[in-house]
């Protein structure tokens, strides 16, 4: 894999002092030259790697295909979130994440359960074109990661704890630190330690505390207590539940409008298609048209013994074949072509002819003269 070591992350939420009920945080993989030009010359299925980045105590990295991956990807670019690995005490995160390119306006979100076997997701496809994205000289890839539920290695449901809401962010230049203070001087580090250890969180100083008279009472409110926690607790759970419903259907509907987008271009590809057929076949029609009339026109001056340049009144008897007329024309002084062009009806019923049919079929061909005149 290539991998392009720029990116920021910026855990928890982008306000200095707001509560938040899950871990989350931004990370953002900053592209620009010379890495956009290894992007640009990318095969088809070669994969690009963002660097590792922390979020929620869980490593995470981006994995980019500029040229897509799968048959019917080429040409399009493929983004996707990966785990890097689980804490050995867990078996499953479900995540919300958001992943998105800013120059392009694109735009991804879906809640997934990452396990060791979906250690991976992205984006849809065809949902940003090579061609879109390398229009620019630089871009940066976002992802905002959410992690909403944790399972041990026997399924259950582990509590994540929420942050206080006197949670304060600072900023350190990679990973974001977190700091809350207590009436107790308690101190904690939300991100981990150089070791590669979790923080601790240093006991409180505890003063004895008498035992009230009604402490029976405290344990029946603390039971109410721990009940409504729970219930909160499966409201929350129903809630993400439909939230993961609404995002999937708001998919499928784009999914669903890319489908009819690319179903259309096809049908407006066809109807040119057959539209250029049917032109072509037009074309050859009037083509094969004027190749018959030309043929015609040709056969008709050679019938009717005409050329293209002046012929005697033998030669074009000759040419229709009644040679045995030329003393007739002869002595009636039709020596000259333009005389027998120029010969009217009742002069030409004074010859004499053997037949009839001769007759009619001289007259004819008189009549083909005319009209090259």
């Amino acid at each position: 894999m290539n991998t392009f070591e720029e990116g920021e992350i910026k855990e928890a939420l982008p306000n200095d002092t707001e509560s938040i009920a899950s871990w989350s945080g931004t990370f953002s993989w900053k592209c620009r030259d010379p890495f956009v030009s290894k992007l640009r010359k990318a095969k088809h299925s070669q994969a690009f790697e963002s660097k590792i980045f922390e979020i929620g105590q869980i490593q995470w990295f981006l994995r980019l295909y500029p040229n897509g991956s799968g048959k019917k990807n080429q040409q399009f670019v493929n983004l996707f979130l990966y785990l890097c690995a689980l804490p050995p005490t867990l078996s499953k995160l479900r995540v919300k994440y958001t992943i998105s390119c800013e120059e392009t306006n694109t735009h991804w979100q879906h809640i997934k359960s990452f396990q060791h076997d979906a250690m991976g997701s992205g984006w849809s496809n065809h949902r940003l074109s090579r061609e879109k994205l390398f229009t620019f000289s630089s871009f940066t890839f976002k992802v905002n990661v959410a992690i909403l539920e944790k399972f041990d290695q026997n399924g259950k449901l582990v509590a994540i704890p929420p942050l206080a809401a006197n949670a304060k962010i600072i900023n350190g230049g990679g990973a974001a630190k977190l700091h809350r203070h207590s009436h107790a001087h308690r101190h904690y580090v939300g991100s981990h330690h150089s070791d590669g250890h979790s923080p601790q969180i240093a006991a409180p100083m505890l003063k004895p505390v008498n035992m009230s008279p009604h402490i029976h009472r405290n344990v029946s409110n603390q039971a109410a207590l721990t009940e409504i926690q729970q219930i909160q607790s499966s409201i929350q759970s129903l809630s993400n539940q439909v939230q993961e419903l609404q995002i999937v259907v708001s998919n499928m509907q784009v999914s669903m409008q890319n489908d009819a987008n690319h179903n259309h271009q096809v049908l407006q590809m066809l109807q040119s298609i057959k539209q250029d057929l049917n032109r072509s076949k037009q074309d050859q029609s009037l083509q094969h048209e004027e190749d018959t009339k030309h043929a015609l026109d040709e056969e008709e001056r050679e019938n009717s013994g005409h050329d293209d340049g002046d012929i005697s009144v033998e030669k074009w008897l000759q040419n229709i074949e009644y040679s045995q007329y030329y003393q007739l024309f002869q002595k009636r002084g039709y020596v000259d072509i333009a005389l027998i062009q120029q010969m009217t009806k009742d002069e030409f019923d004074t010859l004499e002819f053997q037949k009839s049919e001769d007759q009619t079929r001289i007259w004819i061909a008189i009549q083909s003269l005319k009209s090259f005149m």
